[in-house]
């Protein structure tokens, strides 16, 4: 690759082949009738540094990614490079050009970035075997993936702390471990991407299924036992269990020194009868996280609206885009300290 140039000034880069990974079953999570096509194939994924030589199979096309850096004293103006493949006494060229124009963006980073990406233990090492008996192993790829996502700018760490902490039964009531919890936080915060603690959502759907039953898992004490069950948002039991996993979690939070750039949750796109479940939810929430505390922020992931009740509470809304252009002076008037957008794909 002959870097792109402007005059005497050439831009950085680094060459990379694309790799694939195949996919070699349906996720089981996802009802069958919101399946728009098979999953199953090759997919283009891991970026692996280029080399000199690389061997070409046939009938199977191959590509390359190139990184090009533009630092803030770049000037502005079209760059032209090039990418030359040799083959025996074949050469194949391929121009391609740069715009790099006169814009900076903040030294510092404004802007919240965050991908959800579930990498709980069970579920990596369903797809990579060896992670299975060797769990340092495991904290070592999570480390290496969250400093590539830091390198490409992503700074809120998701924590799925329904799944991290653990429930255990201690003098008759329920106590949570939150070392997973740490560990995992502290994994991302090394690799420098924990800018901000997004916690996973508390509550969700039976089977998955978009208008499936509103549920909370629940840890409950049963003949001695801790057990976990989904149970219907209006019982008394997940109330209970809520609360006190809430109360123990912001007490953790706190004492780590991390309550201060904590986020939380309340239940993804809400809509149509779950609203009202909704509401009663968040300000449960809000009430026990808030207790003693000035600076909690909340998370609400809003379809058009917020639940009743509870738009005032939050301090942060998270409409999906599709939602904030079919109304932007609704969520622009709102008296909030942050507005996020939730980009994804969206249900019309």
């Amino acid at each position: 690759v002959i870097a792109p140039r402007l005059g005497n000034a050439a831009l950085k880069v680094q060459n990379y082949r694309v790799g694939t990974v195949r996919v070699n079953s349906h996720p089981t999570d996802t009802p069958l009738d919101e399946v728009v096509r098979s999953a199953v194939g090759p997919y283009p994924d891991p970026l692996f540094p280029l080399e000199k030589e690389i061997v070409l199979e046939a009938s199977l096309t191959e590509a390359l990614w190139v990184s090009v850096f533009a630092p803030k004293e770049t000037r502005a103006g079209t760059y032209r490079g090039m990418v030359e493949v040799n083959a025996g006494k074949r050469k194949l060229r391929l121009s391609f050009q740069v715009q790099v124009f006169a814009a900076t963006v903040p030294k510092e980073q404004q802007l919240w970035v965050t991908n959800w990406f579930w990498f709980e233990h069970e579920l990596m090492a369903k797809h990579y075997p060896k992670l299975k008996s060797d769990s340092d192993r495991y904290w070592r790829v999570l480390e290496n993936i969250g400093r590539t996502m830091a390198e490409y700018k992503q700074n809120v760490v998701f924590v799925p702390v329904r799944t991290l902490a653990k429930a255990q039964l201690a003098d008759g009531a329920v106590q949570y471990d939150f070392s997973l919890v740490d560990r995992w936080i502290e994994t991302f915060d090394k690799a420098g991407m924990a800018h901000m603690i997004e916690g996973g959502h508390l509550s969700g759907r039976l089977g998955g299924g978009y208008d499936s039953p509103y549920v909370i898992p629940t840890d409950l004490v049963e003949n001695g036992q801790m057990v976990r069950k989904d149970l219907a948002a209006d019982d008394p039991r997940a109330e209970h269990n809520l609360r006190e996993f809430l109360r123990q979690l912001r007490d953790h939070l706190k004492e780590k020194g991390w309550l201060s750039r904590y986020v939380q949750h309340v239940h993804d796109e809400p809509h149509g009868t779950e609203m009202p479940i909704d509401g009663v939810l968040v300000s449960m929430r809000l009430e026990v996280m808030r207790e003693g505390i000035e600076d909690y922020e909340l998370l609400m992931e809003s379809a058009r609206h917020a639940p009743a009740g509870t738009d005032a509470l939050a301090r942060a809304v998270m409409p999906t885009f599709t939602d904030y252009l079919r109304d932007v002076t609704q969520f622009r008037k709102a008296e909030r300290e942050l507005l996020r957008l939730a980009t994804e794909a969206h249900r019309e």
